[in-house]
C-alpha cells in the first residue's frame, strides 16, 4: 500500500526528474543524511538536538550529501559543522521520505534523509556553524517532546532499546 502511494505521489509531481509536473513545475530529487547524536551521562542517554527558524522547530542535525560523498561521511560532517561535536556511525537506523516545493525556482522536490545512530567521540570538538540556533543535550523522553517533526519522534522511539548498548 505504502509504495503505491509513493508511486501515485511521484506520478502526481510529475514522474522523471526535471520533467514537467503539476502546474508545469519541475522535479528534482534531493538527499540527505543526519545523525542522531547519543552521550552517556553516567548510566543515561542524552541526545543531541538543534534549534532552527528562531528556536520553533527541532531536529536532529542533517544536511544534504556532497557529491562523492558517502551518506555515513555526510551524517558525521553535519553532525560536526551544526553542533559542534565529533561523532561516530554506530548504525543506520532509517530513511525517511518526502515532498516539498520551492515557489522560487518552481520545483517539487522528492527528498529522502537517512537517519544513523552515532556515539559522541569529542564534544565541543569545532565552533559550530551558525546554521543552527542553538544546540542541546536532552534526555529521550524531553528529545521526543522537543522534537518537531514526527517522522524524526519515530526514529527516536526506535533507536531507545540500543542506547544501553552504547
Amino acid at each position: 500500500m505504502e509504495e503505491n502511494n509513493k508511486k501515485s505521489q511521484r506520478a502526481f509531481l510529475g514522474g522523471k526528474e526535471g520533467a514537467a509536473g503539476v502546474f508545469g513545475a519541475k522535479k528534482a530529487e534531493q538527499h540527505s543524511a543526519g545523525g542522531l547524536l547519543v552521550k552517556k551521562r553516567g548510566n543515561r542517554a542524552q541526545i543531541c538536538l538543534v534549534s532552527k527558524k528562531g528556536g520553533r522547530v527541532w531536529a536532529f542535525p542533517k544536511g544534504r550529501v556532497d557529491k562523492g560523498e558517502s551518506l555515513q561521511e555526510t551524517a558525521v560532517r553535519e553532525v560536526l559543522e551544526e553542533t559542534g561535536h565529533q561523532g561516530c556511525v554506530l548504525d543506520q537506523l532509517d530513511r525517511i521520505e518526502y515532498y516539498f516545493f520551492l515557489k522560487e525556482n518552481n520545483t517539487f522536490y522528492h527528498k529522502t534523509v537517512t537517519f544513523f545512530l552515532m556515539k559522541l567521540e569529542k564534544e565541543d570538538a569545532q565552533p559550530r556553524d551558525q546554521e543552527a540556533d542553538s544546540v542541546g543535550w536532552y534526555d529521550p523522553g524531553v528529545a521526543k517532546k522537543k522534537l518537531s517533526y514526527l517522522n524524526e519522534k519515530k526514529i527516536l522511539s526506535k533507536a531507545e532499546s540500543l542506547f544501553k548498548l552504547l
